[in-house]
Order: structure tokens, then C-alpha cells, then sequence
């Protein structure tokens, strides 16, 4: 005789069969066997809400702060752990980029007067200004050097220097007459800044990297991804500063405990030794900054000069 089978929403009993709201499955018990959506659910309130979005991130089994513990105090390791497969204990790498930059960059404007140091109208006017007033020397000698230039080279030139200018008077205009719309549109552009910024971070460890055919592309992401993760945390707490006069002390502090932090990941991760890492991280962190300074420029060139 065969053993009795394990009992299905057709053997229940018609008055324990429910339908699942999400598939219209029968199903009995507190999740439908067939998508594993809750049988037993009732209106939210907010607080449900609240708590629901807690569950989706915290887990409740403490896998955020698993990560976080990971992510903050074992540089690499959670980036060793994903290429092991061992990913059902943390947060995955572009959830927690995604949670991590939205807090950051919400919490940002808050702080914004300890990093931004044009805090009104007035000491914008100021510092503009005392730097067009330092730069008119300066400017003299680089208009006479176009105009030295152009006649030598023709009209091209007279019409590049006309356009910069140009490009240059709106740029000082704008932050002049509105440096609230200028912080507003630096802190808008930021978090798709940053987002571009990890594909190329991925792409300069990819690049000096080469000869470890083991790691993919996708390899140096999902490191990028935690690196960027960590940065932002460390940012955060850095703009927690209650003491505004120390903030460029505290700036350099973060910048350095940033990058012997990535020195430490990139030696656990790829196992290149002290010096090789030391070399990896400084190539591509030089190369890292620059290319951010150079988008930095040219998002500035078209929020503001593209307008005019």
C-alpha cells in the first residue's frame, strides 16, 4: 500500500480552502503554495507600510546589519562573497548601492551648508566677486593671447573666444543671481554623476587588472558597487560633523580612510599583494578623480552654458 500523500488544496477541506488575491490559486494555510504570497492580509496602515519597507531591507533576520557589518569593517569581504556564491545572508550589491545613495542623497541637502560654503545670496555675490577681481589680470593676458592667436589664425579663433566668454559670463551670471538654483541642480545631478561612475571605476580595474582572467567585467562592478556603497557611509557620517570649523580636517580624514580602505578590498579581492594593490589603487583612483573632475565641467557646460 502506497503511503498516504501529502495533503493538497484539492484533499482540504472545502471550509480550509482559500484563493490566493495575487494568482487565484486554492491553497490553504498562511501562503499560497503556489506564488508564496500571504493568504491572510488585511488593509495596511501606515506604520505597515513603514514596517513593510524595514522587512524589504532589514529582513528582520538582521541580514542589513550582517552587510553593513560586512561592508563597513571587513573591506572586499562582501565582494569575495558574492563571487563564492554566498549571497543569501547579504544584502545584493546593487540593493544596497540603491539604499545606501538614496539615504545619502536625501540627507545631503541637510548637511549641505558644512560641504557647500557658499551659504546665502550675499557671500555667493562675495566670493564671485573677489575671484573676479583676483582673475582680471589673468583675464587680460588670456584675452591679448587670443586675440594675438586669432589674428594669426584667422576668425575661428575671434569666435571660440567670443563663445567662452560668452559661456563664461552666463556661468558667473547664473551663480550670481541664483546660487540656491546652482547648489540645487550640482545636488540634482549628483546621484546619476555617481551612478555613471561605477561602470568606469569597474572599467580602470578591468584595465590595470587585465592579466587576472578570472574576473569579469561584472566581477569589478559588483566591487565598484560595494566601494561606492562604503564611500557614501563614511560620507554620511562625515557630514554629521558638529564642528563646521573642523570640516576640512575631517574632509581629508575620510579621504585618506577611503583609500586605505580600497587598498584593503582590492588586496583581499584580487589577491595582488601589498605593493600591487598600492599601485592599482593609485592608478586607478588618479585616473578615477580626474575623469570626475572632467564630468564635473562638462555637466556644469550643459546645466548652464547649453541655456544660454
Amino acid at each position: 500500500m502506497n503511503p498516504p500523500s501529502a495533503l493538497t488544496p484539492e484533499s482540504q477541506p472545502e471550509s480550509d480552502k482559500k484563493t490566493c488575491p495575487n494568482c487565484g490559486f486554492a491553497t490553504s494555510g498562511n501562503y499560497c503554495a503556489q506564488c508564496g504570497q500571504q493568504t491572510h492580509l488585511h488593509k495596511d496602515t501606515f506604520w505597515g507600510l513603514i514596517s513593510h519597507f524595514a522587512a524589504h531591507y532589514f529582513h528582520y533576520d538582521s541580514k542589513f546589519w550582517q552587510t553593513l557589518k560586512a561592508l563597513v569593517f571587513a573591506p572586499g569581504k562582501l565582494t569575495v562573497a558574492y563571487q563564492e556564491k554566498k549571497r543569501q545572508r547579504y544584502i545584493p550589491p546593487i540593493s544596497l548601492y540603491i539604499f545606501v545613495s538614496i539615504i545619502f542623497f536625501l540627507l545631503l541637502p541637510v548637511f549641505q551648508q558644512h560641504v557647500v560654503h557658499i551659504n546665502s545670496e550675499g557671500a555667493a555675490k562675495s566670493h564671485i566677486e573677489k575671484l573676479e577681481g583676483k582673475d582680471s589680470l589673468a583675464n587680460g593676458s588670456i584675452e591679448q593671447s587670443l586675440v594675438k592667436a586669432a589674428a594669426a589664425k584667422g576668425d575661428s579663433l575671434k569666435a571660440a573666444d567670443r563663445y567662452v566668454g560668452r559661456v563664461g559670463d552666463g556661468l558667473l551670471s547664473d551663480l550670481r543671481a541664483h546660487p540656491e538654483a546652482f547648489k540645487e541642480k550640482i545636488l540634482h545631478a549628483m546621484p546619476k554623476l555617481f551612478f555613471f561612475m561605477i561602470p568606469l571605476l569597474a572599467a580602470l580595474l578591468k584595465l590595470f587588472l587585465i592579466r587576472q582572467k578570472q574576473f569579469y567585467f561584472v566581477d569589478h562592478a559588483v566591487f565598484a558597487l560595494h566601494i561606492h556603497s562604503f564611500v557614501f557611509i563614511l560620507c554620511l557620517i562625515g557630514l554629521m560633523n558638529p564642528f563646521p570649523g573642523l570640516q576640512g580636517l575631517i574632509s581629508n580624514f575620510i579621504l585618506l580612510i577611503c583609500f586605505i580602505y580600497y587598498i584593503i578590498a582590492i588586496n583581499r579581492v584580487y589577491k595582488s599583494g601589498w605593493m600591487g594593490s598600492v599601485l592599482v589603487g593609485l592608478g586607478t583612483a588618479a585616473l578615477y578623480f580626474i575623469a570626475l573632475m572632467g564630468l564635473i565641467v562638462l555637466g556644469l557646460w550643459l546645466l548652464f552654458a547649453l541655456g544660454h
